[in-house]
């Protein structure tokens, strides 16, 4: 998603993970658009715009557009306490001056997928991991830590530190993760080695 120029989905809302790490990223977004994915065909150039209220729109080739630049002080004081929900460190600094009250969501999973990239498992029974590739992956990511286990607390912590910094000091509910395997996919070699090796764990 964060090589797309835009997203369109044929199913989803307005907080589903589509629309929520396409807004994160800064990428447009059209979710629901229901058989929008039969209508597009590869190589179709369309215009995709969030930009005309609450329903966002597909047009069929480029259309024209101009950049406003918008300041959040002359939109007023707005009825509700909002906070802003966040996947990962690297773009929390990207929207610290949003006018919100804090992180509603920060999702741990996003955190160990994108910034610790090694199951835990690996990390805390490394000596039951038995493919050599897997093994030096694991090693190359954990290298300068002499226990397994405290390159995960210390990345972990430092990605949950990091998101937090961006709206001191207004609070940041963090969601822990059950490590289910469907959710670390992501994790390449290491997520599948750890399935494999301890789905019975």
């Amino acid at each position: 998603m964060q090589n797309a120029a835009a997203v369109v989905t044929d199913h989803g809302g307005r907080t589903s993970h589509a629309a929520i790490v396409s807004w994160e990223l800064g990428v447009p977004a059209v979710v629901g658009a229901r058989g929008a994915t039969q209508l597009l065909k590869e190589g179709t150039t369309v215009t995709v715009s969030c930009a005309e209220g609450s329903e966002g729109r597909v047009y069929s080739g480029v259309v024209p557009f101009e950049t406003r630049q918008l300041s959040w002080d002359d939109q007023g004081t707005l009825p509700v306490a909002l906070m802003i929900n966040l996947a990962t460190p690297d773009t929390a600094f990207r929207w610290w001056q949003l006018p919100v009250q804090g992180v509603g969501l920060a999702r741990m999973e996003f955190i160990i997928n994108d910034l610790i990239k090694v199951h835990p498992l690996a990390l805390t029974r490394f000596d039951q991991v038995s493919d050599p590739a897997v093994r030096e992956e694991i090693l190359a990511l954990t290298a300068g830590y002499a226990d397994l286990r405290e390159y995960f607390v210390e990345r972990l912590a430092r990605g949950v530190a990091t998101i937090a910094a961006s709206q001191y000091p207004h609070p940041t509910i963090v969601r822990m993760s059950d490590f289910k395997s469907n959710e670390y996919r992501k994790l390449g070699v290491c997520a599948s080695a750890t399935r494999e090796r301890f789905t019975r764990v």
